[in-house]
């Protein structure tokens, strides 16, 4: 679950519009497990590989980079 401090973030258009266009230009597939999530897509998660601090969450280079995130599934996001 999301931080209080990045909810409205990751409700922003502008992050919902990166997952989808990475998704469809990716696959709908967990980048790390292969897991083919084509019927739910909704179990892919945006994942930041530079973790989202309060200091950089305003930072596109960091929160918008495509190159920033891995297109993973909910299991592995867990792990």
């Amino acid at each position: 679950m999301a931080a209080s401090w990045s909810k409205d973030f990751y409700n922003s258009k502008a992050w919902k519009d990166l997952r989808q266009v990475l998704i469809i230009k990716r696959g709908a597939m967990c980048e790390r497990c292969g897991k083919d999530c084509t019927l739910t897509p909704y179990e892919l998660i945006g994942h930041h590989k530079k973790e989202l601090t309060p200091g950089n969450i305003n930072d596109a280079m960091v929160a918008l980079n495509p190159s920033n995130i891995e297109i993973i599934c909910s299991d592995c996001h867990n792990k």
